[in-house]
């Protein structure tokens, strides 16, 4: 972007010089987060195995790893109830009557 008659900043001050679309910013998001899985991966390995050998770390990291999982259930049931998530990602296919029943 070239710099407006009332922007006296350096090229990379002014704010107006800075401004990213959605999809740079999406870009930026997905990169961050793949970021964080691959470096996420082998500290998690790494804990596990220190796990193994020191009993204390394993009831901590079981207690975390359950209380996260119990927020997160808590948390998805009290979407779904608000309607915020739709009830299941799966469309259930009914079957008639006919062909749930045994041939014999």
């Amino acid at each position: 972007m070239r710099p407006t008659a009332n922007c006296d900043a350096p090229h990379n001050a002014c704010s107006q010089h800075t401004q990213h679309t959605p999809q740079v910013l999406a870009l930026y998001v997905k990169l961050g987060a793949l970021f964080v899985k691959q470096v996420a991966k082998p500290m998690a390995s790494q804990l596990k195995a220190s796990a193994v050998r020191h009993p204390l770390l394993a009831q901590y990291l079981t207690a975390l790893g359950q209380f996260m999982h119990v927020r997160n259930a808590r948390m998805t049931a009290a979407l779904k109830a608000e309607g915020e998530l739709p009830s299941s990602g799966r469309k259930v296919r009914k079957r008639a009557r006919s062909e749930s029943a045994p041939k014999i």
